[in-house]
C-alpha cells in the first residue's frame, strides 16, 4: 500500500515527519502550519497516519522566507539610516 503513494516521487526524495522538519529548521508548529497554508505545502505520503513531507520542498520555502526577512532588514537599516 505504501509502495503506491510514494509511486510518483524521483528517487533521490527525501521524506521527513513534521517532528524532523521541526527540529532541522528550528521552526514552531506555528510557522509550519503557515507554510502549509501560504504554499500549499503538501504531504509527499504517509506512513501509517503520519504526514511525510518532502525536504527539497521545505528548503526551497525556507530559502524563500530567509531572502525576504533580509531583504526587509536591508530596508529598515536603511530607512533608519535616511531617519539620521
Amino acid at each position: 500500500m505504501s509502495q503506491q503513494l510514494f509511486m510518483n516521487l524521483p528517487k533521490n526524495v527525501l521524506l521527513v515527519s513534521l517532528k524532523e522538519l521541526r527540529c532541522k529548521f528550528n521552526v514552531t508548529d506555528r510557522t509550519l502550519r503557515r507554510w502549509k497554508a501560504l504554499y500549499g505545502l503538501e504531504p509527499r505520503g504517509y506512513t501509517g497516519n503520519m504526514p511525510l513531507f518532502s525536504l527539497k520542498d521545505v528548503e526551497t520555502m525556507e530559502k524563500a522566507r530567509l531572502t525576504r526577512m533580509e531583504k526587509l532588514r536591508r530596508k529598515n537599516s536603511a530607512r533608519g539610516k535616511a531617519k539620521r
